[in-house]
């Protein structure tokens, strides 16, 4: 009778052992699945986050894009005399614009390309683009006759190097005089 207690005492430590096991077992299977939930939801913010962010970079007011590969600013103003900016402004009447370009890092291009392109309506209308041999530098600036903005509206304004990639560029609004 003994040798069955003793059986019969060893088969319930089995049994809840194993209960106990099972147990862990579906309680780590339902924290994982709370951990997913969580990190999904933490996404779905974060995604949510990013997009408006996104838009609010969209909507602002600044006039400005800066360039992913090389910090900088392309940036307008009447005119560069004795290496001062004459008027530096995101605005202009029709006419003649200096092109001003400061970098974080040397632009090593030495052939660039100044390309000019008309917003209407959300989409971008080729208006031109104008050749430059520069020297090595990190600040300049652009004078030509055909950075002559005859048409009121706004345009963006892109500094392309070698193969014709982004450098840096800026917007500008013309308006009638």
């Amino acid at each position: 009778m003994k040798n069955n207690y003793s059986t019969f005492k060893f088969l319930l430590v089995l049994a809840i052992a194993v209960s106990v096991i099972f147990s862990c077992g579906k309680i780590k299977e339902m924290v994982k699945e709370e951990s997913k939930k969580s990190d999904t939801e933490k996404e779905e913010k974060k995604s949510e986050t990013s997009t408006k962010e996104e838009s609010k970079k969209t909507e602002s007011s600044s006039k400005e894009e800066k360039s992913t590969v090389n910090s900088g600013r392309l940036y307008f103003c009447e005119d560069y005399v004795q290496d001062e900016e004459i008027a530096v402004s995101e605005k202009f009447t029709t006419g003649l614009v200096t092109v001003m370009v400061k970098m974080e890092n040397k632009i090593t291009d030495k052939d660039v390309n100044l390309k000019l392109e008309r917003l209407v309506n959300g989409e971008k209308e080729y208006v031109d683009k104008i050749a430059f041999t520069i020297p090595v530098t990190n600040y300049i600036f652009f004078k030509h006759k055909k950075l002559n903005f005859k048409r009121p509206g706004e345009y963006k304004v892109t500094l392309l190097g070698k193969d014709d990639n982004p450098i840096v560029s800026g917007r500008v609004t013309i308006v009638s005089k």
